[in-house]
């Protein structure tokens, strides 16, 4: 609950001020800094001993639980992953059906599924909702940290979006938009619309309505709504923004 009481007191940040934030978020979350990938434990990459527990946990085939196992061998993880706990957690969120998630993505194994769980479920979001994530978008869960994950919740609540919001909405539905980092990625589109005049109510009903505005491709969406006079946007800031 630390984190949740830190998040309700940085909601109405400002997007400077998000980064540092979200950072005092995610240290004060995990209780310590970000941790580095590395190569896990070798002991925890025995083919074996992998298969062995997928076949037990998992009830899988001895044949499907060595091919997840020889899978696994690709994959990079974190020194604090917990094979264990990971297959607990898949086991409750799937019930019968975590062995045939595991065998459609096995690279779930290698992330800290119980601190994702956590931080996910204190903003309220329900087993169905984590689940979806999990099933649908695996490598955000492998790959994205858990800072940048604050850092761009942080920013949507700094634009007026509630923890109700970003569990139904972001979440639900654009889970990938937690892997940009945002500086990197959502700065810059967001000093590209207010030279384009998108500003205020206009740019909070545009991240409302097209939160997908921070893909890659933003400037040709730019010019869509440009041609199409909305969100503040026109033709005359055509010349501008290009």
């Amino acid at each position: 609950m630390q984190a949740q009481i830190v998040l309700s007191t940085t909601s109405n940040v400002g997007l400077g001020k998000c980064s540092r934030s979200a950072c005092i978020v995610t240290r004060a979350y995990l209780g310590s800094n970000a941790r580095p990938k590395q190569q896990v434990n070798p002991t925890c990459r025995n083919n074996f001993c992998v298969a062995v527990q997928l076949s037990r946990k998992l009830d899988l085939p001895q044949e499907a639980a060595n091919v997840v196992a020889e899978q696994l061998q690709q994959y990079e993880t974190s020194s604090n992953c917990d094979l264990e706990a990971n297959l607990g957690l898949l086991l409750q969120l799937y019930g019968e059906r975590a062995g045939k998630v595991v065998s459609h993505a096995p690279q779930l194994l290698t992330a800290e599924l119980p601190l994702w769980y956590t931080f996910l479920t204190e903003y309220g979001a329900p087993k169905n909702i984590v689940a979806k994530v999990a099933t649908e978008h695996p490598d955000l869960l492998v790959h994205t940290s858990i800072h940048t994950a604050g850092c761009t919740i942080l920013f949507f609540k700094s634009m007026g979006w509630r923890n109700e919001q970003i569990i139904r909405r972001l979440i639900a539905y654009y889970p990938y938009l937690l892997a940009r980092d945002v500086e990197r990625d959502i700065h810059p589109v967001i000093e590209y619309l207010d030279k384009a005049g998108c500003q205020g109510e206009d740019l909070r009903l545009l991240l409302w309505e097209y939160p997908r505005i921070f893909a890659k491709d933003y400037r040709r969406q730019v010019r869509k709504f440009q041609y199409l006079s909305m969100y503040g946007l026109s033709l005359s800031s055509t010349r501008s923004t290009l």
